[in-house]
């Protein structure tokens, strides 16, 4: 997964992460937890539970999508903000 970045002054740096490192089983239990914490606080359901088994599929998936956008050279997410700053993740 690679992070570019360009600021409006025209700096640019770019960070670059292992995809191994990031979608992996132990990382998807840590997410999880992080994830209902957050449903918790953010919202007023209380039916929304993700399991661990849940974000593993989660991030299986991701890790397929990941190949085939790295085949075909897509970005994942692509952000222009109006003061010129774009902000681009690629896996």
């Amino acid at each position: 997964m690679r992070v570019n970045v360009k600021e409006s002054s025209g700096k640019r740096f770019n960070i670059a992460f292992p995809s191994g490192l990031i979608f992996n089983p132990v990382m998807a239990t840590i997410s999880c937890s992080a994830a209902n914490r957050a449903i918790e606080e953010n919202t007023e359901d209380t039916e929304i539970k993700l399991t661990p088994k849940q974000m593993r599929v989660l991030f299986k998936a991701l890790n397929e999508a990941s190949k085939q956008l790295k085949r075909d050279n897509l970005p994942l997410v692509e952000v222009v903000s109006e003061d010129g700053e774009n902000v681009t993740v690629i896996l």
